[in-house]
């Protein structure tokens, strides 16, 4: 079985506390590929600061994305993405969280994106989600009733990001000035030291498309051994639409396995314990493997 190793760029140093020179997004290939990313953190019973990965994905530009996620504004782990509280919380703690999370959020019986009055219907165990790109979400969270000011188009939300909550009297100071025994105030100095913490102790894992194509192609038994022939031969990520001609983009080779190696991934990391935001469906027959990364965390199950 054809087996897929990730790795990183950045220095594996032991140094307490780590501390994420940006000068390393350099060394991030500019090619298409899977990447998983988190935060490098002090773990309760290790020795050293573990590498917590919090989401995984999948990009043409492997260099482009990741830097993107680190980004306070206009990016997205840090910018748009759900907030678990890092800081505040253990690790494990927060895995949890978002494991019940994504269940509730894969439950369509349940889950409406738009109405975080469904969220009722889940209890996260440790409290540990503090931003979700809900017109309701402080709403929930705080207790209080209407308080938010999100903007809502075609009764759906307008994702505004991180930033529309917390800058200078934006969302959370509005529900302060409103009710200032709510905790808005104190929910604001979390998702602030979140967002920091993520700038600051930034980590990442990735494994380039050509790497996992060559992999691939030592297994005919893979169910990816066509498309990884494919991609060889012709370089074809994907397909680019059309908009003036009403013509939609297509998967191409390249995107396919990748989709299908985030989903592995994302199992894999799952089946260890470390729970990632979101979902990702389509897993494929290919091992992977995290041996090769001795600073990942490992999750007492």
């Amino acid at each position: 079985m054809a087996t897929i190793k990730f790795t990183t760029s950045l220095i594996n140093n032991k140094s307490v506390p780590w501390q994420f020179n940006p000068d390393d997004l350099k060394g991030i290939p500019e090619t298409p590929g899977v990447y998983i990313v988190g935060v490098k953190i002090p773990v309760e019973g290790e020795d050293e600061e573990k590498f917590c990965p919090l989401y995984v994905g999948i990009r043409k530009n492997l260099q482009s994305r990741i830097k993107q996620h680190k980004k306070q504004t206009g990016g997205y782990l840090n910018s748009r993405k759900d907030l678990f509280d890092i800081v505040n919380e253990s690790i494990q703690n927060v895995y949890s969280d978002i494991e019940i999370f994504n269940q509730f959020k894969n439950n369509k019986n349940l889950y409406d994106p738009y109405n975080l009055s469904s969220f009722d219907a889940v209890k996260i165990n440790h409290n540990s989600l503090i931003w979700y790109p809900d017109a309701h979400f402080f709403d929930n969270y705080l207790n209080v009733q209407k308080l938010s000011e999100y903007p809502v188009k075609d009764d759906r939300l307008i994702n505004v990001g991180h930033i529309r909550s917390i800058k200078f009297s934006g969302d959370l100071d509005s529900i302060h000035k409103k009710n200032s025994t709510c905790g808005a105030d104190e929910l604001k100095i979390k998702i602030l030291a979140v967002k920091d913490k993520i700038e600051t102790n930034f980590y990442f894992i990735y494994a380039t498309l050509d790497n996992i194509i060559n992999e691939v192609l030592t297994d005919v038994n893979s169910d990816l051994y066509q498309d990884a022939g494919d991609y060889k031969k012709n370089r074809i990520y994907n397909i680019p639409g059309n908009k003036k001609q009403g013509v939609k983009g297509q998967k191409g080779p390249g995107m396919r396995i990748c989709e299908k190696i985030e989903a592995t991934a994302k199992e894999a990391l799952k089946n260890n314990g470390i729970h990632t935001y979101g979902d990702a469906k389509g897993k494929t027959n290919i091992n992977i493997c995290f041996y090769d990364i001795p600073e990942l965390v490992k999750i007492k199950k």
